[in-house]
């Protein structure tokens, strides 16, 4: 499944071991990056990625206001 295209292509896969995997395509001819993640913890990524998600757009709220 393509999550996001805007940006170097992110698609999120069932991996051949049964984890969740995030791969970021390279356009630039670089190694692509590829994390796994077992589904137990996916929760536990959603939190952080929530978190981060929060902490990004305070940050950029204060860019904007500078």
């Amino acid at each position: 499944m393509r999550v996001i295209a805007a940006v170097d292509p992110v698609d999120v896969f069932v991996n051949e071991r049964g984890w969740i995997s995030i791969k970021q395509e390279d356009r630039l001819g670089n190694e692509d990056s590829i994390v796994g993640i077992p589904p137990s913890q996916i929760a536990l990524l959603c939190r952080a990625l929530r978190q981060a998600e929060k902490q990004a757009k305070d940050l950029l709220r204060e860019d904007l206001s500078d």
